[in-house]
């Protein structure tokens, strides 16, 4: 799950997620300037599994949030 965002300044966030029996990365503190993407990855969630994210402003300058993307990784083969 990608957040795209603009910081005005340093903006201090906080990533958060549920992923159920899964597990989630890159949650916790953040802290953001300019046109960034912070990301969430979720691993290990049964297929019937709901989740979230969400991101949270704790401190710093104004901030536009554009866009929400959630993908699955591709798969990568090797030989």
């Amino acid at each position: 799950m990608s957040f795209s965002i603009e910081a005005f300044g340093t903006v201090n966030l906080e990533l958060g997620a549920f992923a159920g029996a899964g597990t989630a990365t890159g949650i916790g503190p953040r802290t953001a300037n300019g046109q960034q993407i912070v990301s969430i990855g979720f691993n290990n969630v049964p297929a019937t599994q709901q989740v979230f994210g969400f991101v949270a402003q704790t401190g710093g300058a104004r901030w536009n949030w554009f866009q929400t993307r959630m993908a699955y990784l591709p798969v990568i083969v090797q030989a």
